[in-house]
């Protein structure tokens, strides 16, 4: 999980959530705080940048971990790359990368690197639903004794 989930203003922090989600019977694979962590940077970048994952909390056997990437990491422009590695005590590590618009999980850490999940970012001007806008002040446009009633 992604917040925010589409493109992100400069400015924003983007937070990452991750878990087991697991369901049903059987081996709900134990993820370890130690040796998870998110991985990211901006499109043409060549190295990736390490941040924790962070013991978020366990509902009955899901376990979910979280990371954020700090406000002002990235500007106008800039497409943000990440991928997860994500380390067991009782499985091999695994990588969490992009497929389309659904996650997928391989053990190959290149292959995470080269089909990572993608965040373009937008200009400040544009709102979450799409195209500019502009703010201004309300009081020259109003009259004076506003609202009509206390005139």
């Amino acid at each position: 999980m992604r917040d925010p989930v589409g493109a992100v203003v400069p400015g924003t922090a983007i937070n990452i959530v991750t878990g087991n989600q697991f369901q049903g019977g059987g081996n709900a694979r134990n993820q370890l705080q130690t040796g998870s962590v998110l991985f990211f940077k901006r499109a043409g970048d060549t190295s990736w940048t390490p941040i924790p994952l962070i013991f978020l909390r366990a509902i009955d056997n899901n376990k979910y971990f979280s990371a954020s990437l700090p406000a002002g990491t990235f500007k106008t422009g800039d497409v943000v790359q990440y991928y997860l590695r994500i380390a067991y005590d009782d499985h091999d590590t695994t990588f969490l990368t992009a497929t389309g618009d659904t996650s997928a999980t391989t053990a190959d850490e290149a292959t995470a690197q080269a089909a990572p999940f993608t965040l373009p970012s937008k200009t400040a001007l544009e709102k979450a639903r799409g195209g500019p806008f502009l703010t201004f002040p309300m009081w020259p446009f109003m009259p004076m004794c506003y609202p009509r009633a206390a005139c």
